[in-house]
């Protein structure tokens, strides 16, 4: 009744038979595995008991294939059932230990099926082997097939800090990959360097009474949240990043400026003394720190712009 792609087209009259009314002239079906549409008729066909029990790991291949042969068939109840399944796998404890060939699959699913809550799930796990600078040449090139920016610039950004050496010796990245990582190293050592000259922008808050001075003085605020050498009180415990690491620099920013924020909040900005800082512009605090929290975000929500394609 069905046959697969490597089906030889056949001459004659049987051409204009109508496909599936008899076995010598199927209806093809373009573009399918021969085990994701096992696994279709599986999904129509099994018993309830063994449905019940396709929820261990070993069927999550299974369950992807099934998402996306429903998918594209329109077998809508097929389809949900299987994405919920997943998406139930990926909340359990046991979703750490899926293999990165196993959460592509499950990703170009999520993706296919447009299914926003597998989406998240799967976006944790390979910010997790992205922080982890594991399989990064696989995320640059899954996440940027799929088109999911965001994280195929953090995994650009991880595979940065490898050096060039890692670059030129992994074989899963191209020479366009390897120009957009050179051009990365360009324009994020512009940007890193620029970074303490460019406070992020704020509207002043009513109870500021001098702009100019708040400006200036959340100006000099921002040089010393943004250095990368450790100081005195606070700046005692903070890490020390690469001078090109724009990310971990605004991280440690927003860390700081929250910290501040709480001091000013409740009145102990004495814990702040050894910095030096000037208060005038203490009434716009919390505008400053959203500020720094946006940029923070903005950055990296978009860190492909600094990967420039160059050719």
């Amino acid at each position: 009744m069905f046959e697969l792609d490597n089906h030889t087209p056949r001459s004659g009259s049987a051409d204009m038979e109508r496909e599936g009314t008899t076995d010598e002239n199927p209806i093809h079906l373009q573009g399918d595995a021969a085990e994701e549409f096992r696994d279709l008729l599986w999904s129509l066909y099994a018993l309830p008991q063994e449905i019940a029990m396709a929820t261990a790991e070993s069927d999550v291949i299974r369950l992807s294939n099934i998402a996306r042969m429903a998918h594209k068939y329109q077998y809508i109840t097929t389809e949900t059932w299987a994405l919920g399944i997943l998406l139930a796998h990926f909340s359990s404890k046991s979703a750490s230990s899926i293999e990165t060939p196993t959460l592509v699959q499950i990703t170009e699913v999520a993706v296919l099926c447009e299914d926003k809550s597998l989406l998240d799930a799967v976006r944790l796990r390979w910010k997790s082997l992205i922080g982890k600078r594991e399989d990064l040449a696989v995320a640059i090139n899954v996440l940027g097939r799929l088109g999911i920016r965001d994280l195929e610039g953090l995994a650009y950004y991880g595979m940065l800090f490898q050096g060039r050496a890692r670059w030129d010796s992994d074989p899963g990245l191209t020479r366009d990959q390897r120009i957009r990582l050179l051009s990365g190293y360009y324009n994020l050592t512009k940007a890193s360097e620029a970074l303490t000259q460019n406070p992020p922008e704020f509207a002043h808050l009513p109870p500021c009474s001098d702009n100019e001075a708040c400006k200036e003085d959340w100006a000099s605020c921002w040089k010393t949240f943004t250095k990368i050498e450790n100081g005195p009180g606070l700046f005692s415990q903070i890490v020390v990043h690469d001078k090109m690491d724009l990310m971990g620099r605004l991280m440690m920013a927003v860390s700081l400026m929250t910290a501040f924020s709480e001091a000013v909040e409740g009145g102990n900005q004495a814990s702040f003394s050894d910095l030096r800082l000037e208060f005038v512009w203490s009434d716009c605090v919390s505008a400053a720190l959203e500020a720094t929290i946006r940029m923070s975000k903005d950055n990296q929500e978009n860190l492909m712009r600094f990967f420039e394609d160059v050719a």
